[in-house]
């Protein structure tokens, strides 16, 4: 087997706000590489541990909130693990990034949905119900709505046309500044701090918000007459 800083340049993609994970990831690729598992079962493995984990919140409970979270944590380092797999025994594929794609996807809504349960029920507050639908909303809205007319890269406009670079430069700062991808250990540190309600309104107005610029975008495209 080769060393950890061998691993780490067949295994990891450079960059990214996920660097500190991959700095112990490896680690646990590592221990994968000895088995026979594939990634897509390495992915089907982080799913259940995240659902498992995502079920415990709907106790309200502080206890089994951190358990939760950690579990959570877990599968969303194995999130990681799965890929690094993939790219060492060469077995990257479209299905795999659709599959890792669906269960972070599933596992968050499933979180959210267990959270606005648990701090209802733990609270009695009603408005926690409809922030909690709001944060659905969000999420899936943000996640469904394609970033196509964002991107100047990709969709090149007619001679003497611009695309609406301000709107993605609006979008980019808006998901640094709601910390999108720190989703999980927002989780983490809320459940941690007893703070979850915070957690459900803070993501609330932050993935709305996102998918509101993503249409906007739409609308401008549209509006001047982009291809």
């Amino acid at each position: 087997m080769e060393s950890i800083k061998e691993l780490r340049k067949k295994c990891q993609k450079k960059g990214g706000s996920d660097y500190y994970i991959r700095k112990y990831s490896i680690y646990i690729t590592r221990l994968f590489l000895y088995t026979n598992l594939t990634p897509n079962q390495i992915t089907m493995i982080w799913v259940i541990v995240g659902v498992i984990g995502a079920s415990l919140f709907i106790f309200g409970n502080y206890t089994y909130s951190i358990i939760g979270a950690l579990l959570m944590f877990l599968a969303f380092s194995l999130d990681f693990v799965d890929g690094e797999v993939a790219r060492y025994k060469k077995l990257t594929s479209g299905f795999g990034e659709f599959l890792d794609w669906v269960g972070t996807w599933f596992i968050s809504l499933f979180a959210i949905l267990t959270i606005t349960l648990g701090s209802f029920l733990s609270s009695g507050s009603v408005w926690i119900i409809f922030v909690g639908g709001l944060l659905l909303l969000g999420y899936s809205m943000k996640e469904l709505l394609p970033l196509k007319y964002l991107s100047t890269n990709k969709n090149k406009p007619e001679k003497g046309k611009k695309l609406p670079s301000k709107l993605y430069k609006a979008y980019l700062i808006g998901r640094k500044i709601m910390f999108v991808e720190y989703f999980f250990e927002a989780i983490l540190i809320c459940s941690i701090l007893n703070q979850l309600p915070v957690f459900l309104i803070f993501y609330a107005i932050g993935f709305n918000t996102l998918w509101v610029i993503k249409v906007f975008a739409e609308f401008m495209k549209l509006k001047k007459g982009y291809s």
